[in-house]
């Protein structure tokens, strides 16, 4: 997806995963479109689906439902 994008690598950075282990990845950049406002966020280079991070959600109300073939919801929080 990343060269599908036209992305040009920004730095490395390291992180620690959901199993508490450390790994180095490849950062990107890129310009995206949230909820009518264009915001520049990185992109973490890993070999998975792609993932919105919690930082990009601030704000918002996520509902969740815990069903096969459910949908969530995304709400922007009037005064966070």
């Amino acid at each position: 997806m990343i060269v599908a994008l036209g992305l040009s690598l920004s730095r490395s950075g390291s992180g620690v995963l959901a199993d508490g282990s450390t790994a180095v990845f490849d950062i990107y950049e890129a310009k995206i479109d949230w909820d009518g406002h264009v915001r520049t966020v990185s992109i973490y280079e890993m070999n998975s689906d792609p993932l919105v991070g919690m930082s990009l959600m601030y704000g918002y109300e996520l509902f969740l439902p815990i069903l096969d073939g459910a949908t969530f919801t995304l709400r922007r929080i009037a005064n966070p």
